[in-house]
């Protein structure tokens, strides 16, 4: 059950901003996950592994990818009522991909885990042109957190 989560992620360890700015934009990226996360899986069975994809018109060095996608899986985490440090019940993998220039976000897949299947894979980098239009729901909870 793949979807997609449009909104814009940096590496947190390499971003020079001030606290206000990093807060805002941890508070939007945890908002949009969980919001889209509820639209798009009613309910899991757990164990279960988690793939994200960011996508941009940049890639990130490969421990950057973790740091930047480090809200969206608080906000996935939040919208399944599950702990995300739990290693036995979430396995997480992380990922990249080239987008078009001006198109930003993350690609989500959930998938069963089989118990004892621990399974370590490469994606590889892709381009993509187009990505999916906001939907009503995340113009909203963009327009509510830019108020802010």
């Amino acid at each position: 059950m793949p979807y997609f989560i449009p909104c814009k992620t940096v590496n947190e360890g390499n971003a020079r901003t001030g606290w206000r700015t990093r807060a805002k934009r941890i508070k939007h990226q945890r908002v949009m996950a969980h919001a889209y996360t509820d639209l798009a899986v009613p309910s899991v069975q757990l164990p279960i592994v988690i793939t994200m994809t960011r996508v941009g018109a940049r890639k990130l060095d490969s421990d950057g990818v973790p740091s930047a996608l480090k809200a969206i899986r608080d906000g996935i985490a939040d919208a399944l009522g599950i702990d995300d440090g739990r290693d036995d019940l979430i396995e997480w993998r992380y990922a990249q991909e080239f987008g078009a220039r001006l198109t930003h976000g993350v690609r989500v897949s959930i998938q069963s885990r089989q118990q004892g299947e621990r399974e370590w894979t490469t994606v590889q980098s892709t381009r993509i042109d187009d990505s999916p239009p906001l939907t009503p729901l995340a113009r909203k909870i963009k327009k509510a957190s830019s108020a802010r």
